[in-house]
């Protein structure tokens, strides 16, 4: 979804099964697509960042500051 300044955001759900390292493993594909750095919430410009909630075992990653 578009933004009013012009980014986008990005919406992920993923299962998440019972080891940590799956979880990991999904995230860091997610993020590969970003400038974030995997060990932070947010880019070096600050212009990127992602919030994570989960409910039971899913999991939901929202992704806001996306350029085009």
């Amino acid at each position: 979804r578009q933004s009013e300044d012009g980014t986008y955001h990005e919406l992920w759900i993923y299962n998440i099964s019972d080891t940590t390292h799956d979880e990991l493993e999904i995230r860091r594909d997610i993020l590969a697509g970003t400038d974030i750095p995997i060990n932070r919430t947010f880019s070096p410009d600050g212009t990127q960042k992602y919030t994570i909630t989960t409910m039971g075992n899913a999991q939901l990653l929202q992704l806001t500051g996306l350029p085009n």
